[in-house]
């Protein structure tokens, strides 16, 4: 049995033939002046990803089916890249519905930008007993994997993944949230053999938002406008939300057969305190219409703010939000 090997990013070792690529990113977009709001390097992040993985296991369950993952018969080697992992999320979903065949072919690498959130799945990758995973952070993540020795490389602090290398690459919620989508599409596409599948996941129905909005509206001289999606960031913004928008994008990146379904969920927790656990902290730095002061102001305040609100709706009994999110597939050919 093959050992899992986890990387971190300063033990990533240079190599002579990294791609010319060096402007363009699978999980940052573009190299941008302003940084992603929200701060994935804090601990407490990474924490709150795992604990809402029962909100996005569903769809990281739809990418695997819908991309034919979990119909994989073990004739072939497949080389997924989980972009943008958080926890690994997608890889847990993964592993535990590709069938048993296919197991022996597949290898897996996980990227993000948090080192908090590689070393989540770093843990991940020891007690769940995975092999041919690995894991990789960098501040400027260009991941470059070669699939042979399954070793991450990089030239100084640009990472770059080679043309050709994943027959699948999925991307849970992380597609759009970033300054330069179009970049992260064409950078997929260059990465993926031909007739690989990207598969990723675009909210449309965030089920939290009406609840946050009106605990944010409850907070004295808290800023009137409240829009909590991050997508805010990305250049034309929240049109990444729309389908039409985001699967005209898709194909004028080069992409073919583009199927993109609507899936839905509803997420049951005991009761208040246990969503508050997952739900009890506003991230606040999404709204860049915010002064700093009113961030810090508001999220303050949110927590006292948001229970009194499930308490009003909720009681004492369970807490009951609805989910919506497109579903996307995309081949090269």
């Amino acid at each position: 049995m093959t050992k899992p090997l986890a990387i971190r990013a300063d033990e990533l070792i240079p190599h002579p033939q990294c791609s010319s690529r060096s402007s363009s990113t699978l999980l940052t977009g573009l190299p941008h002046t302003r940084p992603h709001p929200m701060d994935y390097n804090k601990r407490e992040v990474a924490e709150r990803y795992k604990s809402a993985e029962p909100i996005t296991v569903p769809y990281a369950a739809h990418l695997v089916a819908q991309s034919g993952l979990d119909r994989a018969d073990g004739t072939t080697d497949l080389v997924v890249l989980d972009n943008g992992c958080g926890a690994g999320v997608a890889t847990h979903t993964l592993f535990a519905r590709i069938p048993p065949p296919a197991r022996s072919r597949l290898r897996v690498v996980c990227g993000d930008i948090s080192q908090p959130m590689i070393e989540a799945v770093e843990a991940r990758i020891e007690v769940e007993g995975w092999t041919d995973v690995s894991a990789c952070v960098s501040p400027s993540p260009l991941l470059r994997f070669r699939a042979g020795s399954r070793r991450c490389y990089a030239r100084g602090q640009k990472l770059n993944l080679p043309d050709e290398t994943f027959t699948h690459v999925l991307t849970n919620f992380a597609a759009f949230h970033l300054p330069a989508p179009r970049a992260a599409l064409s950078e997929a596409l260059h990465v993926l053999r031909p007739g690989g599948v990207h598969a990723f996941t675009v909210w449309k129905t965030i089920g939290w938002y009406t609840l946050a909005a009106r605990a944010v509206a409850r907070i004295p001289d808290a800023p009137a406008r409240f829009v909590a999606n991050s997508m805010k960031i990305a250049e034309d913004g929240l049109q990444w939300a729309e389908p039409a928008f985001f699967e005209a994008r898709v194909r004028e990146a080069g992409y073919k057969g583009v199927e993109v379904v609507l899936r839905g969920n509803v997420w049951r927790v005991g009761g208040v305190e246990e969503c508050m656990g997952v739900c009890g902290k506003l991230a606040v730095g999404a709204f860049e219409d915010w002064t700093e002061e009113q961030r810090e102001y508001v999220s303050e305040r949110y927590g006292k703010a948001l229970r009194a609100v499930l308490v009003e709706e909720f009681g004492d009994g369970e807490v009951v939000t609805t989910w919506e999110a497109y579903c996307v597939t995309a081949r090269k050919e």
